[in-house]
Formats: structure tokens, sequence, C-alpha cells
């Protein structure tokens, strides 16, 4: 399985996107459809990342995203869309997904950076200090600590 983080440049979207092995989008949901408070948003983007990392447990999953014909939404759908990290759970390998501005998905992708699960960009020491992806990142390392 594979899944997307997905961001958006208008609206600073963040969502998730889980493919099967054929390519086939099989998932989907877009976080803070209702907005959030300080804790409830860094708790949202912690549950992105898990939702990635857990993707091969999709099945179990409750909810999501689904257009009229009942089938998962695609959230990466515009010019204003993109993908920002990728995770094969296969390999368990995490990637940049090549997209750095995009709303507030960029967060999960530095704690992703802080916890060294991708490569440190030229950008990304702008937002070490940040609280929020500190948050993110300590939540992320004690996760890959329970494995």
């Amino acid at each position: 399985m594979r899944a997307r983080l997905i961001g958006e440049r208008s609206a600073g979207m963040t969502a998730v996107e889980i493919y099967d092995n054929d390519g086939n989008l099989v998932w989907s949901h877009r976080y803070f459809d209702a907005g959030a408070t300080h804790g409830a948003y860094i708790n949202g983007l912690c549950q992105a990342w898990d939702d990635m990392r857990h993707c091969a447990d999709v099945a179990d999953y409750e909810g999501g995203m689904v257009d009229a014909d009942g089938d998962p939404e695609l959230m990466d759908d515009n010019q204003y869309t993109g993908t920002m990290l990728e995770y094969d759970s296969d390999s368990n390998t995490w990637t940049d997904g090549g997209t750095r501005y995009l709303g507030q998905s960029h967060e999960i992708v530095d704690a992703c950076m802080i916890a060294g699960l991708i490569e440190p960009d030229d950008d990304h020491e702008d937002y070490v200090d940040d609280a929020v992806v500190q948050a993110i990142a300590q939540h992320i390392q004690r996760e890959i600590a329970n494995v």
C-alpha cells in the first residue's frame, strides 16, 4: 500500500490518499473540515501521519471522503494541490513528495525530517524550532520507538 500526504496552496488543506499495490485509490480523508483549535490541530496532523503509517490496515479505517458513487474522493485534484510526502508500507519507506509549500502539511514534512525519516532540505532550518513541528516530531519518534 502507498499513502500520500496531500497539501493545498490556496486554502491550506491537509489530506491523505491511500492506494493499493495496483495504484487504485482505496481511501482518502481531508482533515480540519470544521477547523481546529491549537491542540486539535496538532492531533489532526499527528492523525494524518498515523493514517499514512498504518495504510496497510486501511480496510479497518472508518469514514473517509467519498464521491456521489461511493468511491474514494481524489484529494490531489487541481493545480493548487500536490503530494508532499509518500509512504510505502511494503518497504517501510518515506519519501519527499517533491512539493514543499502547500499549506499546513509542510509541518508534517518538517517533523519527518526531525525524526530522521526523510533528508532535511534547505528550508528545513526555518521550522526546526516551531512548536507544532516539534510536537508532531515527538509523536513520530514515540510511534517509531513503539515498533
